[in-house]
Formats: C-alpha cells, sequence, structure tokens
C-alpha cells in the first residue's frame, strides 16, 4: 500500500486516531502544550521559543515536506485531541526517526503513546516502505521508553550522560525497530511480574533524584512494625492488614494491583512509614492508598520541625518525579480527619501542598471520644437511638466476637448474609479470609445479632481496631427486618468493646452532605445521617487536587 493509501483512509485502532496536521487543522492548544515546562520536559523543542507565528511555519514545512509527516493524536472513544506524532525519513537509506508528545497530561499513562507509535510504525513500514524506524529518548523518560519497547523496539546504543536535564546529566537511549522484527501490535501486559519490574524502576529513578531514603514494606517488615509500635497515635488505615485487605480487594475487582509502601529514614534511622500502592485498571495508572486517595506520610513525633519539613519536601519531589516518570497527572491526596491535632491548625505537609498551589476540598468524618463514660456518650447520641437500641438489644441476642469466640461457622454465616442482602456477591472469597484473619490476628472483631427464637444470624456488624483506633468497616442486616434497630444495638456494643480494649478514637465513617461536589447519593447522605446520630465529633478530612507543574524547593 501506498503512502497516499494510508493517508486517504482512517488511521485508527481501538485506541487513537491520527490525523494529518496542517495549516487548516492548526490548534493553539499545540502552542500551549509546547510552552508548558512539564509537558516539554523531555522535548529539545523546549529551547525554542516558539509564537503563534513560529509554529505556523513548522506546520507549514512539515506539510509541504516530501519526507515529513506531522500527525496529531485523537482519542477514539471521544476524538479529543491529545498530541502529536512525527516521522521524518530518508528515502535513499530507507531509515525514519519517530518523534512523539502527548500533550494533554489526564491521557498520560493510559496506553496513548503506545498506539500511536503502533500505527506511525505501519504507516512507516507500510506505506513509506522503510526498512527500519529508529527514535530516541532521555534515560529517566521511562514511560516514553516502555511505550516504544511495547511496539518491538529495541536499545541499540546509549549515550551516557549526554544532556543535562533538570541540572543533572542524563543519558539518552537510542532504539531502532527493523521492518523484520515489526509487528502490529499495541497490547500492553499487565501480569503482576511485569508491572513489579517496571513500577519498581520508575520508584528507584523517582527516589534517586528526590534523595528520599526508604525502605519497602514488603521488603522490611520488621522495620515498619518498629516505627507502627513508635506512633503516638495509630490509625487504622495505615496499619498493614488494612492495606493488605484493600489490595486483595481491588485485586479481585480486577485491578492490577502492587503495594509499595514505604518505611522512611532520617539519619540512617527508621522515622516515619507512608502507604503508597501503585494500581493499573483499564490501562489507566493511579498512585494510591491501597486504592484510596493518597495519604501523606505518618512520622514519629520524636522528629524536629527542620526534619518534618525536610522529609514532605523530599516526599512531594518523589511524588512529582514518579508522575513524570508513568506519564500520569498527579494523584488526589488527602489529610485524614486526626482527631488528636484537630485543633493544631495546618500540618507541614498541608502548608506545602498549600503552597504548590493545590485546590483544598472539604470532607467531614464522625468519630467517638472513647475517652468518656459510656454513659457521657450515650448523652451525645441522637435522643431518639436510645429507646432503639434498648429495643434491640430486647429482640435480638447480641455478641461480640473476636479471636476466642468467632468460628469459621460463624464468619461463614456473617459473609452469606451479605451476599443475601446485597443480591450477589460484591467481592471475592480472598477479601472474606483476609477480614476472617483480621479477627484471629486481633485487629478485629465482629457484633452479632440473632433471631432469640431460632438463632438465625439477622445481622452483623464488623469492626476493625489498631491499638488507639477503631473503624466501623462492614455490615449486614436482614431486609426483612430494617424496621428494627438492629444497627442501633450492633453500634453502641462495638463502641462499649472498643472502650474495654483501651482504644482512644471510634471512626464510624464519612459524613456526606447534599452540597458536596461531586454530588453525594441519596443512599450515602442516609448512612451518613444513621451514623452522625452515634458520633460525638465531626473532624474534617481534606482531600487535595493537585495540578502537575514543577516542584520548587521552597
Amino acid at each position: 500500500m501506498k503512502l497516499t493509501d494510508y493517508l486517504d483512509r482512517k488511521l485508527v485502532n481501538d485506541k487513537v486516531e491520527l490525523f494529518q496536521l496542517g495549516e487548516s487543522s492548526l490548534s493553539l492548544q499545540h502552542l500551549q502544550w509546547l510552552r508548558d515546562p512539564h509537558i516539554s520536559k523531555f522535548l529539545e523543542s523546549r529551547f525554542t521559543e516558539y509564537s503563534e507565528e513560529t509554529l505556523l511555519q513548522f506546520v507549514r514545512d512539515c506539510e509541504t515536506s516530501p519526507n515529513k509527516l506531522l500527525l496529531g493524536i485523537r482519542r477514539s472513544d471521544n476524538s479529543q485531541y491529545i498530541g502529536n506524532i512525527k516521522l521524518h525519513w530518508d528515502s535513499h537509506h530507507g531509515v525514519g526517526d519517530i518523534g512523539l508528545m502527548i500533550g494533554d497530561i489526564s491521557s498520560w499513562g493510559q496506553g496513548y503513546a503506545t498506539s500511536a507509535i503502533s500505527l506511525v510504525c505501519e504507516l512507516g513500514f507500510g506505506g513509506v516502505g522503510l526498512r527500519k524506524i529508529v527514535a530516541g529518548a532521555y534515560a529517566s523518560n521511562v514511560g516514553s521508553l516502555r511505550a516504544f519497547q511495547r511496539n518491538g523496539f529495541q536499545i541499540e546504543a546509549t549515550l551516557a550522560d549526554h544532556v543535562i536535564q533538570d541540572g543533572n546529566l542524563d543519558s539518552v537511549c537510542m532504539m531502532r525497530l527493523f521492518h523484520s522484527e515489526y509487528v502490529v501490535t499495541s497490547k500492553v501486559d499487565d501480569s503482576p511480574e511485569v508491572l513489579m519490574y517496571e513500577w519498581s524502576g520508575w520508584i528507584t529513578a523517582a527516589l534517586a533524584k528526590s534523595e528520599l531514603r526508604v525502605v519497602f514494606r514488603f521488603t522490611k517488615q520488621d522495620a515498619w512494625e518498629q516505627v507502627w509500635q513508635s506512633l503516638t497515635y495509630q490509625p487504622v488505615n495505615y496499619q498493614a492488614s488494612t492495606l493488605d485487605y484493600q489490595q486483595i480487594y481491588f485485586t479481585g475487582a480486577g485491578w492490577a494491583m502492587q503495594d509499595f509502601s514505604m518505611v522512611i529514614s532520617h539519619d540512617g534511622k527508621p522515622c516515619g512509614i507512608w502507604p503508597l500502592t501503585l494500581g493499573r485498571y483499564k490501562a489507566k495508572t493511579t498512585i494510591s492508598t491501597a486504592g484510596a486517595a493518597l495519604m501523606p506520610p505518618l512520622l514519629m513525633a520524636s522528629l524536629g520541625a527542620k526534619s518534618v519539613k525536610n522529609i514532605y519536601t523530599k516526599a512531594l519531589h518523589f511524588l512529582q518525579e514518579l508522575c513524570i516518570q508513568l506519564q500520569i497527572p498527579m494523584p488526589t491526596l488527602q489529610c485524614p480527619a486526626d482527631a488528636l491535632t484537630a485543633s493544631n491548625g495546618l500540618t507541614e505537609w498541608q502548608q506545602q501542598l498549600l503552597r504548590h498551589g493545590v485546590l483544598s476540598i472539604d470532607r467531614h468524618e464522625l468519630f467517638v471520644d472513647l475517652s468518656l463514660t459510656m454513659a457521657e456518650i450515650r448523652n451525645t447520641f441522637r435522643k431518639s437511638y436510645k429507646s432503639l437500641i434498648n429495643k434491640g438489644l430486647t429482640l435480638f441476642n447480641n455478641e461480640v466476637l473476636d479471636a476466642r469466640q468467632l468460628s469459621r461457622s460463624s464468619w461463614e454465616e456473617f459473609k452469606n448474609l451479605h451476599f443475601e442482602v446485597a443480591g450477589r456477591k460484591t467481592r471475592g472469597e480472598a477479601s472474606w479470609d483476609k477480614q476472617y484473619e483480621m479477627v484471629l490476628g486481633g485487629a478485629a472483631f465482629l457484633v452479632t445479632a440473632r433471631d432469640r427464637a431460632s438463632g438465625r444470624l439477622v445481622g452483623a456488624g464488623f469492626f476493625q481496631h489498631t491499638r488507639d483506633e477503631g473503624q466501623y468497616a462492614v455490615a449486614a442486616y436482614d431486609r426483612n427486618l430494617f424496621d428494627q434497630p438492629i444497627g442501633h444495638a450492633v453500634q453502641q456494643l462495638a463502641i462499649e468493646r472498643m472502650r474495654a480494649l483501651g482504644l482512644k478514637w471510634y471512626k464510624i465513617g464519612e459524613r456526606r452532605y447534599p452540597q458536596e461536589m461531586p454530588p453525594a447519593t441519596s443512599k450515602e447522605i442516609a448512612i451518613g445521617e444513621f451514623k452522625h446520630g452515634f458520633a460525638s465529633h465531626v473532624f474534617t478530612r481534606q482531600e487535595y487536587k493537585w495540578p502537575v507543574r514543577e516542584l520548587g524547593n521552597g
């Protein structure tokens, strides 16, 4: 097929469509991308100051050249213009050169570059008649290297310390693909082994640039435990068993996920923990804390203010560098509601985020102060709840089951009740097994309610806890008895058990309000309203949407 035949038909696959860029199709978006220092970070064009006139001339030159093609990249699903790809060739030698830019940051890390390269290789070998296609990329630009490698390109030379990037020497990898090696493919290998290899390389490179000193939890669980036991307050969401459960849950839901939680060191000693997870779902890579908005490093109270600031600065630098490696936007971050420091103002982590221009969004968490007596706690309950709790305790036979009392058969009853109430299996068996292990390991308990006549399980609540904090995790109640106060009695019994364990706070859950964005569902609002009736305190949890820009040193 001739080149004109390729250009006359649609250059499209399941991810992207390519179209010829010319004077009539030039978008000012192209100019904005070239002027953005983050997007052009790895492009030689960053040394050229483009104006509308100079960009237009560049496009004209490509449009009229007999051996250059400048193509725009659109997403196949919504026709959004996301970048450009250029093929320049020497007909005498039969060699072409690819240049690429994905300018739309929200489209990074989702396989669009891989798919665009595949189409241009098809055009170069089939339409132009090339025998070899080459490309170059900075060694630190791991995402770009991987996009070419997924199309069969091999590194045939490395120019050591060839360029200066961000004040540091960087090498340039020269890649090639012969026509004889070319296979039409843009399939992404999401096997755990491949992802672990890829992600480990990206994380290692980002850590080196940020100078953040860490070891991973999966290699040094004793170091994680050492810091964990030294913390003034142990939140449930930082607990190792919680992180393990969340990874199992998301893996069962079809995610490729790997825990890279870190133990942070300062002056050669472990001083903090940072739960960090990389995941991929439907070709989109994300950074999170076990599937939720990324939480900050949790540091030991013995660190001085200067050391805390230094660690947080390096952690944010690492996060920025990792997103550059992955070619994805910065993740949503959060600062969990902290009952102990709620009155102390913004943390150093929050202040650094705000200085970097993040958008702060307030969320709300419900807590019970377990330092109060049980009578004082009951006085904070919604007035109508007191009689409902008493009714629930009278109507049903209630038990609190921990590692000593919970049998496998009782756990299976709870799981089956959850399936029955939900009308389907909402998650995999492995996640239920992990929660059962939490109870056996002393990190959770189950509160059950049974019909007094038949002994049938009609409701149960599962609660996790650390040394300091309890958390309401999951519950199931017989739909035929929704007008009965089963859940009210379960909540009081859980609070009583948490007080007996010496916990400081009970985190009931999130309180959603109708005016929040994105809008809460009526079910979320109703659940929050029910939980609010037990709460003694409402604390603010901040979420941060962070536009990707270069980090300064301040």
